[in-house]
């Protein structure tokens, strides 16, 4: 996909195939990172009540932004979770924060002719899979978008729930109130919106189901915030006491 070229992709200097008698194998030379998603432990740190939930929104705002740019270019990744998800960290005291996010590996990425499509290779991760993927049903139209979108919630769940899915598949976002016992800082109105926006990326309906990354790049980042601002608000007030 040498037409991509966004901040939150992670860049491809060189793809080769070596064959030799036995095997083929593919040589990629990328960027470097430190490691994927699925490898890093969110947690609280300093005095930041926030601290955790910050560093997920942070990463599910560069990841939304970096799926519209897709789209935009008529790319479906096709496999968004997050062991295709890359971090570059630094040390804040002894916590690892996450300071860059990058998609990776567009292997079975597709390019989108048409949007809406009547057939769709049945490929990807099982858990991170759309249920119209692994339903055989006759004649069926396939929203193209709605597929990153489904693995996008998925992997929303999975960093918000902090459980980690291995194949149990999820057939509902996080409740209201498992959010609340899980961020009890945040206010109802934040915790309602992150289901709201949860669960309509995960929707069976697919057809209905939110796809447009922009407008979930911007939820999400009114979201955040709508958290921080009191906590800005409050630290200007004081440089001019």
């Amino acid at each position: 996909m040498s037409q991509l070229d966004h901040d939150g992709i992670v860049k491809v200097f060189k793809f080769e195939t070596i064959t030799d008698k036995f095997k083929k194998y593919s040589l990629i030379l990328m960027e470097k990172m430190d490691k994927d998603l699925s490898e890093h432990i969110f947690t609280d740190f300093g005095g930041l009540k926030f601290g955790k939930i910050s560093q997920i929104l942070f990463v599910l705002l560069d990841v939304s932004s970096s799926l519209a740019y897709c789209h935009q270019k008529r790319i479906i990744h096709y496999d968004v979770k997050p062991v295709n998800i890359l971090l570059t960290t630094r040390k804040i005291g002894n916590v690892d924060v996450i300071d860059k996010v990058k998609i990776a590996d567009f292997g079975i990425s597709v390019e989108m002719i048409s949007t809406i499509a009547s057939s769709a290779e049945h490929v990807g991760t099982r858990v991170y899979m759309p249920p119209e993927m692994l339903k055989k049903v006759k004649d069926i139209k396939y929203n193209y978008r709605a597929f990153d979108a489904y693995s996008f919630g998925i992997t929303m769940f999975e960093l918000l729930s902090g459980d980690k899915l291995d194949n149990d598949r999820v057939d509902n976002f996080l409740t209201i109130e498992q959010l609340s016992t899980k961020y009890p800082g945040l206010s109802y109105e934040i915790v309602e919106r992150l289901n709201k926006l949860g669960s309509s990326c995960i929707l069976e309906d697919h057809l209905n189901r939110c796809c447009d990354f922009e407008y979930i790049h911007d939820e999400l980042l009114d979201i955040t915030m709508t958290i921080f601002r009191p906590y800005l608000k409050s630290t200007v007030l004081k440089l001019f006491e």
